[in-house]
């Protein structure tokens, strides 16, 4: 699941404001999930948004 080309398709499709970042687990295990983002090859407001603004903001949560 970890896919650097699913991961540019979803950005070029849909918009990196669109994106969150998750996991599927217990379906799927965790390892690798961090390092896979922080590989991206995203800028830094986009892995950003990503990893935590964009839940923030859908979920109204304090930043």
């Amino acid at each position: 699941m970890f896919n650097q080309a699913q991961l540019r398709f979803c950005v070029e499709t849909v918009g990196v404001d669109r994106i969150m970042f998750s996991v599927d687990y217990p379906m799927l295990g965790n390892d690798g999930a961090r390092a896979f983002l922080r590989e991206a090859d995203l800028p830094p407001l986009a892995m950003e948004k990503i990893a935590h603004l964009n839940a923030e903001r859908l979920l109204a949560l304090p930043s």
